[in-house]
């Protein structure tokens, strides 16, 4: 299986020309910082609007992409950690499939909203962006929520979120609103369909509405 940075750089022209030479992986950062990094869009495909949504931990990411088949949550685990640039890869590769017409979740990392912010947020493309998060005001909620969320699996994973989330709710909230051109839709109850915001998403910045497959 092809690890993340193998798929990504098949949606990269190999040869496209770039302000100093050729694309070089060792750049990357430098070339993106110079604004350059517009000419590693997705080509080809649909012409259609595709949207990113980067989805704070416990909304209901993985419960959604399996009940509607044009939803996909893209799990971080599919790249290789051992690549520092393995966040852009993942970015990229969630691009190529929102472009297939798909609404893809994403993870909120920091550099994984950067990136994005920087490859599409503040650009003209085709690419959309969104934020779903919790309102400041459901931290215990929340927080109580991704701990039966643990208790319930044991899962090292379940429990690495709870703990970042339990002591970095606030932070982590204030960052997702800080990207510029990255709308944010704040879930406001515990008692919310994670639907009615992918559908308030899908309608303001791609044009209609999706009811699901």
């Amino acid at each position: 299986m092809q690890d993340g940075r193998e798929l990504a750089l098949l949606l990269i022209p190999k040869n496209v020309q770039i302000a100093d030479g050729t694309y070089n992986p060792k750049n990357l950062k430098r070339h993106i910082a110079r604004g350059v990094a517009q000419k590693w869009m997705v080509n080809g495909g649909s012409k259609m609007k595709g949207l990113i949504i980067i989805g704070y931990p416990g909304i209901g990411k993985s419960t959604i992409a399996l009940k509607h088949g044009r939803y996909v949550d893209l799990d971080s685990g599919f790249t290789s950690k051992t690549d520092r640039f393995w966040q852009l890869y993942y970015c990229v590769f969630a691009a190529s499939i929102a472009k297939q017409g798909k609404v893809v979740f994403v993870s909120s990392h920091k550099s994984n909203c950067k990136y994005l912010q920087t490859l599409y947020a503040d650009r003209d493309t085709d690419i959309k962006l969104a934020i779903i998060c919790p309102s400041i005001d459901l931290e215990q909620e929340w927080i109580e929520k991704l701990k039966s969320r643990y208790e319930l699996s044991k899962e090292d994973a379940d429990k690495r979120v709870y703990e970042f989330v339990s002591h970095n709710f606030q932070t982590s909230i204030e960052g997702l609103h800080s990207y510029k051109n990255i709308p944010v839709y704040e879930i406001t109850s515990m008692d919310y369909k994670l639907d009615d915001y992918v559908n308030e998403a899908i309608k303001d910045l791609c044009g209609d509405s999706e009811k699901g497959e």
